[in-house]
């Protein structure tokens, strides 16, 4: 891969006495913060949320493809002895299930946390 560079992101997840979950991220360092204003005018806030975006579809992924793997042992096994046909016929059916899964989540949580990020910014938050 070569050389790079990198800024750590902490993600918190905090659990409710409810029993409801949410998540807050930033920085985890001034340093990290310094990193991020070299590298970018606006801090970053597209590449840090397009990353955590790919994280969690890559947790979200991993975990689908485990599913499979207990339903149906050898489901991995076939992806790995598969021609490329049955490889790309795999990762498009994943990817599919994926899209299922989320789009109803996404219709619920983006009004919600658009309202949450407007709320905040208009209090100058």
């Amino acid at each position: 891969m070569g050389d790079s560079d990198q800024v750590n992101i902490v993600v918190k997840l905090t659990r409710h006495e409810s029993g409801k979950f949410w998540s807050t991220h930033g920085v985890e360092s001034e340093e990290d913060q310094k990193k991020l204003e070299e590298w970018f005018p606006d801090c970053g806030y597209e590449q840090i949320s397009m990353s955590l975006f790919a994280e969690s579809l890559r947790r979200m992924t991993h975990l689908q493809v485990l599913l499979h793997e207990q339903k149906a042992s050898g489901f991995i096994q076939k992806y790995k002895e598969g021609d490329p046909n049955t490889r790309s016929n795999m990762d498009q059916s994943i990817g599919l299930e994926i899209i299922q899964i989320l789009h109803p989540v996404l219709n619920k949580l983006a009004p919600d946390i658009a309202r949450e990020i407007l709320t905040k910014l208009s209090r100058g938050a």
